[in-house]
């Protein structure tokens, strides 16, 4: 088999505590033909003293100031001399297999993406938790039918990952020109994928699990950034969709953007406990911002009475719908219990 080359992306911030973990199971790679583009985003840790350390004439560093791994990742991208290119987070390590298992598929069909299933592992400590959720993964190439929905498949999110990582791309769908920073944080890569796939003409899907995604979960402090990183993800998406004439995406996204209120609200109730009157403030303030009119957009097939209420701008029988479907017997006592067990197994 040809010895392609696959250029291998890295960004990096502050990943001193996992990074040679992460360059170490580049390194040990069965299939050796491969670019590793560390991007340095500004790191003020030691993560580019540990980068240093490893001699192999295959790692090239690129030092920027911090912009964000959505910028470091198309400094890599331009960079890229393969004729594939794969994404790996700098927390993140691989199986010794990974880019063999990759490249057999894409060679061997011609395909212009190749998707993999991956491991869910336990943030600060590395432990293994379970297989990742990829509903439906079914080994093989997609069928034409199949593949005419991928895009919209992405949003749904019933395939597989909609992350960069846990794929292999065939450089030339990648349009560069077509990409440009959204300075979202949250959904970043969901969007990346919905412009890839539209220049896609094939598909192979692998279903072992070869990738390990190191999982932190959702915190009370980046909590307010992740609902108004999904609202602009809505409006960029629904902009693609309109673009494309694509009547499908824009009914899964506007189910998704009022699923994502209800677990935002859901969030703040259950998990991280939010005082009532903050709830309702935070409830009244979408009420009162752009995104409250495609909420109310109908025929979400959303539960039609969290969908009248939002129409009739009752915070108070949201929260109570909230609090309905988020019934617990469990004595509050428990609850922080739960709020532990909950932030380790999703």
């Amino acid at each position: 088999m040809e010895k392609d080359l696959i250029s291998i992306i890295v960004p990096m911030y502050n990943a001193a505590q996992f990074i040679k973990k992460c360059i170490t199971s580049i390194l040990n790679q069965t299939y050796k033909n491969f670019e590793l583009l560390i991007i340095n985003d500004g790191s003020t840790d030691n993560s580019l003293e540990i980068c240093n350390k490893f001699k192999d004439q295959r790692i090239k560093i690129i030092n920027q100031e911090n912009t964000g791994s959505e910028y470091a990742r198309l400094t890599g991208i331009k960079l890229s001399k393969g004729k594939y290119i794969c994404f790996i987070d700098a927390d993140d390590w691989i199986a010794k297999d990974y880019l063999q298992k990759l490249i057999e598929p894409a060679k061997k069909y011609n395909v212009d993406l190749v998707c993999i299933n991956h491991y869910r592992v336990l943030d600060k400590y590395g432990l293994v938790k379970f297989k990742g959720q990829c509903i439906n993964l079914k080994e093989g190439l997609l069928q034409s039918n199949e593949l005419n929905h991928f895009h919209n498949i992405y949003a749904y999110n019933r395939v597989f990952s909609n992350a960069v990582w846990g794929k292999l791309y065939r450089f030339p769908i990648i349009d560069i020109n077509k990409l440009s920073p959204t300075n979202i944080f949250y959904g970043e890569d969901l969007l990346f994928n919905l412009y890839v796939t539209y220049n896609m003409k094939s598909c192979y899907l692998i279903n072992e699990y070869k990738y390990y995604y190191r999982y932190g979960g959702y915190t009370l402090a980046n909590y307010h950034r992740y609902w108004n990183d999904n609202v602009k993800l809505y409006y960029a998406i629904k902009k693609l969709a309109i673009e494309r004439n694509n009547k499908e995406l824009l009914n899964i996204i506007n189910y998704w953007i009022i699923s994502i209120f209800h677990w935002a609200i859901s969030y703040q109730y259950k998990f991280i406990q939010i005082p009532i009157n903050e709830i309702i403030n935070f409830i009244n303030s979408v009420f009162t911002s752009k995104i409250y009119n495609e909420l109310c957009i109908e025929n979400s097939n959303f539960n039609p009475i969290f969908v009248t209420a939002i129409k009739q701008k009752d915070a108070n029988k949201i929260l109570d719908i909230i609090k309905q479907d988020n019934k617990s017997n469990i004595p509050v006592y428990k609850n922080k219990i739960l709020r532990f067990l909950f932030k380790i197994l999703n």
